[in-house]
């Protein structure tokens, strides 16, 4: 949740975070596959370990979709997106009978908004395959149709040299700039359709052409630091009276920030990521066994491991309403 806030509203630890979580997700990854190589791992681990790497994922994705500039955080994330996908879809097809103890796999049960339901059925498993699609879907197009895939091998080598990273970074900018000009070009040319399919009406509805809009504030990753300041000091009163309170520069900030798409994604995100945090506690308590959720070395290294993420975002609170002339 601390990565969620500061990815959205900061750009100076995008790296560092960009890179724990990747590493997070590839552990879990790693725990999962040594886990399947013993025989040991059951459907209820199977379960609470992919929604773990949900909630690592998607939020991210979410909040910065194509974005990387880092050769090698890219070429991890992709290998991670990749991987997240073909688990999604062993753990559906083989569901009836994974794991040391598929007898117990019937008594299992997925949670999904606080209702518990039985994993093994077809309709769950059906539900399962909807969220592989859509990040299918996405990866598919990202990679033929947006960048292509020279771009993805070319990021192989961009690791090990400067020269070349420059190059492929630079390449991420000019597609998602040709693209944002494309999606204007074709919102533009859906409206003038409307209104000349319709010449009685005097405006053009908002909702024609949801879809370019929508993907123009999906791919709108302008920082929310960049829009504050550009703008915070025009709504500072221009009376010679006292200078503004702490608590009115946090809501004027806020109020400029809640227009970013960024920082609306974030907000989406950590509602998401809430979600999928519920979902996952309630499932171990239902499915895994008492003993289990006893304290021991994953619960403290998960503690400790939470310091500089929350540590990060008290240092940024503690700079919200900062006037720097």
């Amino acid at each position: 949740m601390c990565s969620i806030v500061l990815l959205g509203l900061s750009s100076r630890y995008n790296y560092a975070l960009r890179g724990t979580l990747v590493l997070t997700s590839l552990a879990l990854v790693g725990t999962i596959a040594i886990f399947s190589l013993k025989v040991e791992l059951s459907l209820p681990h199977a379960m609470v370990s992919l929604s773990l790497l949900t909630v690592v994922m998607l939020p991210l994705h979410f909040i910065e979709s194509g974005r990387i500039t880092s050769p090698g955080l890219f070429v991890a994330q992709q290998l991670r997106l990749g991987i997240y996908t073909a688990m999604q879809l062993w753990l559906v097809v083989k569901t009836p009978c994974l794991g040391s103890d598929p007898e117990c796999n019937l008594c299992t049960k997925s949670v999904m908004l606080g209702h518990a339901y039985p994993t093994v059925n077809d309709l769950s498993r059906a539900a399962r395959i909807l969220p592989i699609m859509v990040v299918g879907v996405v990866w598919f197009d990202t990679t033929i149709f947006k960048y292509g895939p020279r771009h993805y091998i070319e990021a192989v080598p961009a690791m090990f040299s400067e020269s070349r990273a420059a190059k492929w970074a630079a390449v991420i900018e000019h597609v998602l700039e040709e693209d944002t000009a494309w999606r204007r070009y074709k919102l533009r040319r859906v409206r003038r359709g409307w209104a000349w399919r319709h010449p009685h009406r005097q405006k053009v509805p908002r909702w024609v052409g949801t879809g370019s809009k929508f993907r123009m504030w999906y791919d709108d990753s302008t920082l929310v630091s960049a829009i504050v300041d550009a703008r915070r000091w025009s709504q500072v009163p221009t009376t010679t009276g006292a200078a503004p309170g702490w608590l009115w520069c946090v809501w004027s900030d806020l109020r400029l920030a809640s227009a970013a798409p960024r920082f609306q994604r974030m907000v989406i995100a950590l509602i998401f990521a809430a979600v999928c945090i519920s979902n996952t506690e309630y499932a171990v308590h239902i499915n895994v066994p008492g003993g289990a959720n006893n304290w021991g070395f994953g619960q403290i290294f998960s503690m400790v491991g939470a310091v500089p993420f929350a540590a990060s975002l008290i240092k940024f609170g503690l700079r919200l309403g900062m006037r720097d002339r």
